[in-house]
């Protein structure tokens, strides 16, 4: 049998073709080089840029298509214009001159690239997409794994670029509030070729208002970011509430909307409540750092608060009867008969009819005085019948003590201050573990004052983050408060340290995630697991094989398998900043930007809003001197209480 080398038909077709047939073989064989050769070093530039960003071989389609859709314009419009022939004509002559040598720029290089361009997309598109069905049903485990960690380090890196090369905004005009740079998002279930084909690639990971407003939660371990985080969501909120806060929607002195000016139909005036219950030294700190934040994206600065350090509360605000119930909740003891006799007497001092609510500390103190409580319950026998009892039983001057030392221990933190409504963001500091029962108190205060609010603060848009509420949770039941704030149209955020302490029980921490619906935002941590199993599982293709090494020297198998969508490995590695969102099965990686206000101008839908700056109440008192007038008040009538009735009063 004869063997012919591939050298020995390309010479003996040379000898036997005719002069004019080589002629049109090797101008087919330079015409095909030319065409192609730039598209293949156009698909591997494409499909390496591709790489290094990370993009999903569905990114490259939508590129693909934009291009092809360009050039499908671009010839259209030339054929219309100058007709087949010509068009034709301009394409052969660009490519009789490159086969020349002659290359000009304008009339070879400019045409062809009409040409290369989509041929490169379309090629750079099908070897991704097949790169990536190849990794998923790959029977080298170890490969695909490494193909799959490059991706997604790629897509990290590419988003951190982003970070650095552009400001991140705070919000969108749809009202998403951004969190950071997205990278990376994982399905509970494969795509069908429908939402394949339709699918979006959004770069800002973010949460929605509507999300908000159903209350989210936030863990991660000291260190995370979870604060950084939160003061984008904080700034990114208010200036998408700013937004839409319609100019109609005025307020007077006390910061209450008018309703007949807005006609119930302009959206209210938003407000911020950052509440940092971990306290210790760098609380201070942190509280400025945050009020400076929202004033550089143009809050007018009278209506920042800082609390306790700069301002004040007013829990005078509260109803009386709602009043009595915060007072007794907090000053009551474990002897059931005297915790029904305080009761009774602060319904006594605060439901006095006709008779104007305490305005402080020291006028509440004031009134528990048995004259003034029979002139001010005349006519109402059963009321000062019930006070002839505490005054012969010498229990006034018990309470009197027990409620001063209540006073004492909430400082003037509460006392005869600023109204919630004077502000449009305030930073809430509580003691956290130094003091618990300090912190307890103030705590318990603070969520009447905000249910309150919510209640009777004429629509009022309210967002209230809570930092390691975990340090607090022992005495505070913030089911009651997530209840009403869902009810009454309030955002809740919950941030902890790990899952277990988003509550005192697992039972609480499970009640609690069912009123949580638009999501949980998981930084790094080491009780992870639990979130794992909230962001489900899927089935993905498990591939079997009989190796010899690396190599396969048998048949081999495929199954369906389910595996978690995000694994509890991935959540414990998280690098700093970084943050997954889990919410209905889907998962959502990544990098929280730094908010830096020195690189950002005002908000102009802040800075520019017409009702930006409008009058505060202020003080109610003058706080300064309510803690010596309260002294002296105690020292004068705790003996005249422990003295008895008089002999008019018998």
């Amino acid at each position: 049998m004869e063997v012919v080398h591939r050298g020995g038909v390309i010479r003996r077709l040379r000898e036997e073709l005719p002069m004019g047939w080589q002629v049109t073989a090797l101008g087919a064989v330079a015409t095909v080089v030319a065409v192609l050769a730039p598209a293949i070093v156009l698909t591997v530039g494409l499909f390496l840029w591709a790489r290094r960003q990370g993009w999903p071989s569905s990114r490259m389609r939508n590129v693909t298509a934009f291009l092809l859709v360009t050039w499908l314009f671009a010839f259209t419009m030339q054929v219309w214009q100058v007709g087949w022939p010509e068009t034709l004509h301009v394409l052969t002559e660009a490519f009789r001159l490159l086969l020349s040598g002659h290359v000009d720029w304008a009339n070879t290089v400019g045409v062809l690239a009409v040409v290369e361009v989509p041929l490169a997309a379309v090629a750079a598109w099908v070897v991704l997409r097949r790169q990536e069905v190849r990794m998923m049903q790959s029977t080298h485990p170890r490969r695909a794994m490494r193909w799959q960690q490059r991706t997604n380090k790629n897509r990290r890196n590419a988003a951190l670029r982003r970070a650095r090369q552009e400001i991140t905004p705070m919000s969108r005009l749809s009202g998403l509030v951004v969190l950071g740079q997205l990278y990376r998002e994982e399905r509970p279930r494969e795509q069908l070729v429908w939402e394949y084909l339709r699918a979006r690639h959004p770069v800002y990971l973010g949460v929605t208002d509507e999300e908000l407003n159903r209350h989210v939660t936030l863990t991660g371990q000291t260190g995370a970011g979870k604060t950084e985080l939160l003061k984008r969501l904080t700034a990114g909120w208010t200036e998408a509430r700013w937004r839409t806060y319609g100019p109609k929607s005025s307020q007077g002195l006390s910061g209450s909307p008018d309703g007949r000016a807005s006609g119930g139909a302009a959206s209210p005036r938003p407000l911020t409540i950052f509440v940092d219950a971990k306290g210790g030294e760098q609380s201070a700190e942190l509280a400025f750092e945050w009020a400076n934040t929202m004033e550089a994206i143009g809050l007018a600065p009278e209506r920042v608060g800082v609390f306790p350090f700069q301002d004040g509360l007013n829990m005078w605000r509260l109803p009386p009867a709602q009043l009595v119930e915060t007072i007794h909740e907090l000053a009551k003891t474990e002897h059931r008969f005297y915790d029904t006799l305080q009761r009774g007497l602060l319904r006594l001092v605060l439901e006095a009819p006709n008779v104007r609510p305490p305005a402080n500390s020291v006028e509440f103190l004031r009134r528990i005085d048995p004259q003034q409580l029979r002139d001010a319950w005349d006519g109402h026998p059963s009321r000062v019948a019930q006070l002839n009892q505490m005054a012969q039983s010498g229990t006034l001057a018990t309470d009197l003590i027990l409620l001063d030392d209540l006073f004492g221990t909430l400082g003037y933190d509460f006392d005869a201050q600023r109204s919630i409504q004077d502000f449009d963001a305030l930073f809430v500091s509580l003691p956290g573990t130094e003091k618990n029962r300090v912190a307890a108190a103030k705590a318990k205060l603070l969520v009447e004052l905000l249910k309150y609010e919510l209640t009777h603060g004429a629509r009022r848009e309210v967002l209230f983050v809570f930092d390691e509420w975990s340090a607090v949770a022992e005495g505070v039941d913030v089911l009651q408060l997530l209840q009403t704030a869902r009810s009454l149209g309030g955002r809740v955020v919950l941030s902890a340290q790990s899952y277990a302490t988003l509550g005192r029980s697992e039972q609480e921490v499970r009640r609690i995630l069912s009123v949580m619906g638009g999501g949980h935002l998981v930084m790094a941590g080491t009780q992870v697991e639990e979130w794992a199993k909230l962001a489900g599982t899927r089935f993905r293709a498990e591939v079997g094989a009989h190796l010899a090494g690396e190599s396969h020297v048998g048949e081999g198998t495929l199954r369906m398998q389910p595996q978690f969508t995000v694994s509890p490995d991935e959540l414990r590695q998280l690098p700093e900043r970084d943050v997954v969102r889990i919410k209905d099965g889907a998962v959502q990686f990544g990098t929280v930007v730094k908010l830096d206000a020195t690189r950002r101008l005002p908000s102009k839908a802040i800075h520019r809003h017409p009702w930006r700056q409008i009058t505060t109440a202020g003080p109610v008192s003058s706080w300064w001197r309510l803690g010596e007038e309260r002294r002296e008040l105690v020292r004068r009538m705790v003996p005249q209480l422990t003295a008895g009735p008089s002999k008019n009063e018998g």
